[in-house]
């Protein structure tokens, strides 16, 4: 077994646990109230808690689950791309999709956890008196990282895709 079949079949069984953690963990918390607590007061410093009304902690799962979705998109992607490695082909066939749809959802994720983060501040803080509502914009470097890496990511799939395209041709022309 050469190297990048070794070191593919690795990512791919940890990427598989990573998304298995992930939905047990998206469920776990949004399944125990006091956990769920302590999370959302991590992210909305101030606000109490108690007078969460049950339309705010809906809106604010299904926000949640906008951005959980486009991270398990991500990592199936990775997790394709991994097994496709693990035959030891050099370019196999979908690989620079694979990579750059990750690439996608990386680069999705930045300026989609930014806008959840702000629209969940105001929905979280509605039922506060006048004066006291919330409205956030936060951006950290960290978003930012993520966006580059996601066009990082994204623009290797492409060259990915056009590197088979170039071997494939130069198969047919030897």
């Amino acid at each position: 077994m050469s190297n990048i079949t070794k070191v593919a079949k690795t990512m791919a069984y940890i990427t598989q646990g990573s998304i298995g953690l992930l939905v047990l963990s998206f469920a776990y918390v949004w399944s125990d109230k006091d956990i769920r607590t302590e999370v959302l007061s991590q992210y909305l410093i101030g606000i109490d808690r108690a007078n969460i009304s049950t339309q705010s902690l809906l809106a604010g799962f299904l926000l949640s689950a906008v951005l959980f979705a486009v991270l398990i998109y991500g990592l199936s992607q990775c997790l394709l791309f991994f097994k496709l490695y693990q035959s030891g082909e050099i370019f196999p066939e979908k690989s620079g999709q694979y990579l750059s749809n990750f690439g996608t959802a990386l680069f999705l994720l930045s300026p989609a956890t930014i806008l959840i983060r702000s629209i969940s501040s105001v929905i979280f803080s509605l039922h506060l008196p006048q004066g006291q509502k919330e409205f956030v914009v936060a951006i950290d470097g960290t978003d930012i990282l993520v966006l580059i890496i996601g066009g990082l990511v994204f623009m290797v799939g492409h060259i990915l895709n056009i590197a088979r395209t170039v071997a494939e041709e130069h198969k047919q022309i030897i």
